[in-house]
């Protein structure tokens, strides 16, 4: 599923890694229901006792088809008899992909069913990828750093940062330097209508167009308050999802960073908390709130939005990138691979 950034990564001569994730997935205030270990032996028996639901929910992933996509993931859950209030299996999965897509459980119901599937698939969320012996576990690692990412990305470009970027027009001048021959708007949906001369560029059936792209907001607290973990320390891993309704009907992801970073010393246990349910302790708070607005997807309404950007793709010199831009989850991969689409339609384009 990392194959994009991976790719990237390696053409541009930044060493990527892969680290082990596990997870737990718990109701609040209860023993974990789901736990989720680098170890083989410890998921067959953590699973022993759900087999039937397990088998049930890894049965319709692997047996989904390219049609199946075309529905929300509510209709094709329920076209393959999956209930989340009664397959602890289901359950724990909407909750992974309610932080993953950073949306509510309400809304995950509306999200296209074929990018779940094929990210399901791709990651081997399924008894195959919890039993055998494969790499989908782990999550990829820039190293030593994202910065170095971003200094590879930057090699012998001339980046003028800090500049006043709004009202681009036809002319395509950019913060008072240009024209450029080309101009790619990186930028979320919500910030296109302040960076782009909307009614000058685009045609005028498709003004509104990325004012279409529904967001959430949702919160991220740096904290050492342990209550948002799993009642018993036996059932903390590095991910911990907490089911319940929540802000918005959301599930809360507590990430424990100490087993996240195993590389770094922490003084005592910290936690990152995507949408808590419960407020950390005034004095275990470690750094201000962040609010960070998502893209949310619904069907069939943003894959026929995602089609009309792709058919916009260079009209007036303007080519359109970022996560939502692409059909898929809306992750740093879906950024990755509309940015390679951009750059492959430019240098095509100058090239013609």
């Amino acid at each position: 599923y990392y194959d994009s950034l991976e790719r990237v990564c390696a053409a541009l001569g930044v060493p990527t890694t892969r680290a082990t994730v596990d997870c737990s997935f718990a109701d609040f205030g209860q023993a974990a229901h789901l736990r989720y270990s680098a170890s083989r032996v410890a998921n067959f028996l953590e699973l022993r006792g759900r087999w039937a639901p397990a088998v049930s929910l890894d049965a319709a992933l692997r047996d989904a088809r390219d049609g199946d996509g075309a529905r929300s993931w509510g209709a094709w859950k329920a076209d393959r008899g999956l209930d989340a209030a009664s397959n602890a299996c289901v359950r724990a999965l909407d909750g992974q992909l309610s932080w993953v897509l950073s949306c509510s459980k309400r809304t995950l119901e509306k999200f296209p069913a074929g990018p779940i599937l094929a990210y399901a698939r791709g990651l081997g969320l399924g008894l195959a990828g919890c039993l055998l012996a494969r790499g989908s576990r782990d999550v990829v690692r820039v190293r030593p750093s994202v910065a170095a990412l971003e200094a590879a990305l930057a090699h012998g470009s001339e980046l003028a940062l800090g500049a006043d970027v709004r009202n681009v027009g036809p002319d395509r001048a950019v913060g008072g330097r240009g024209p450029f021959d080309a101009v790619v708007l990186a930028v979320p949906p919500g910030a296109l209508a302040a960076a782009l001369d909307v009614d000058a560029v685009l045609p005028p059936g498709d003004r509104d167009l990325f004012a279409g792209f529904a967001s959430e907001t949702n919160r991220i607290v740096l904290h050492a308050d342990a209550r948002l973990m799993p009642t018993d320390r036996r059932d903390w891993r590095a991910l911990n999802v907490t089911g319940g309704d929540g802000d918005g009907g959301a599930a809360m992801l507590t990430v424990w960073l100490n087993r996240y970073y195993p590389e770094h010393a922490f003084d005592g246990d910290v936690f990152q908390t995507w949408n808590p349910h419960v407020e950390p302790e005034a004095d275990r708070r470690l750094s201000p709130d962040l609010r960070l607005p998502r893209v949310v997807q619904s069907w069939p309404e943003t894959p026929k939005i995602q089609a009309r950007v792709a058919e916009l793709q260079g009209v007036g010199g303007f080519y359109f990138a970022g996560a939502h831009a692409v059909p898929g989850m809306g992750l740093l991969e879906q950024a990755c691979q509309a940015g390679e689409a951009a750059a492959a339609r430019v240098l095509a384009d100058l090239a013609a």
